[in-house]
């Protein structure tokens, strides 16, 4: 409890060196670090050396803050989200602000069961391979807002039975494309939860579709709020089902007609 890690530089090495693990505590900050990460790709694949390789994880914690940070080149192969510059899983109160966070497999994963009140506000996150941010079922109104995001994909993914909402604003998203094809935003349904999101103000810039919304299981996330967005060059909107061909809009009214919203 109470431990401030100020100033560090911590330099993962090979598939064991990991970078900063916070575990069940309390009132931790990480502040001025500089965590460079390594790919490990090409090691030798041993059970789970893929996985889990994380610059920054917080695991079962509470009232945690992670600010002013540069975390880089944690690269895993399969490039997934599973492998992030910085992890959350089941948390209380964690804030992260003014990061710069780059060239990751993915940039910040609030994983499974992903806790309450998260803040995610004021980063800069770019050249994520898989996933800018991904945030998969939250337990109570994650808020992400005042960052910027470019080259790669925003992922909103609802798919557990605690899942509420989240609420994303005041965002820049510019040239993202990844593993989704060149999509800003993807909001997919799980198998035992629906989800009210929350997106106003902000500027997103995409080559391909700018929002993604996908059902699984007859669950599609619920968006709640979408309002004051602009969208460059023109606004693109793709549905489906999983499995099945998509749905494409080029306004936001055939959008809500056509499916009901």
């Amino acid at each position: 409890q109470y431990v401030v890690w100020d100033g560090f530089t911590v330099r993962m090495r090979g598939v064991q060196m990991k970078g900063i693990l916070i575990e069940s505590s309390t009132n931790i900050e990480v502040l001025n670090c500089t965590v460079e990460g390594n790919d490990i790709t090409n090691e030798p694949v041993q059970p789970h050396n893929q996985d889990n390789h994380d610059g920054i994880r917080v695991d079962h914690s509470r009232d945690i803050l992670i600010a002013d940070c540069r975390i880089k080149n944690v690269v895993t192969q399969p490039m997934g989200g599973n492998s992030a510059g910085i992890k959350l899983y089941s948390n209380e109160n964690v804030t992260i602000e003014h990061n710069e966070i780059s060239s990751n497999s993915c940039g910040i994963f609030d994983k499974f069961y992903g806790g309450k009140n998260t803040v995610i506000r004021r980063n800069l996150l770019y050249n994520n391979v898989a996933h800018l941010l991904t945030i998969q079922q939250p337990w109570a109104d994650p808020k992400i807002y005042e960052n910027i995001f470019y080259n790669g994909a925003f992922v909103y993914d609802s798919g557990g039975t605690y899942s509420t909402s989240a609420q994303f604003y005041n965002n820049v998203i510019y040239n993202s494309g990844s593993v989704w094809g060149n999509t800003a935003f993807v909001a997919r349904g799980g198998s035992s939860a629906t989800t009210n999101f929350q997106f106003w103000n902000n500027i997103v810039y995409a080559s391909g579709e700018h929002i993604s919304h996908r059902c699984e299981n007859n669950r599609c996330v619920q968006i709640s709020a979408h309002d004051f967005n602009a969208y460059f060059p023109q606004l693109r909107i793709s549905v489906n089902v999983y499995g099945s061909a998509p749905r494409s809009y080029s306004s936001l009214a055939s959008w809500q007609t056509s499916e009901g919203l």
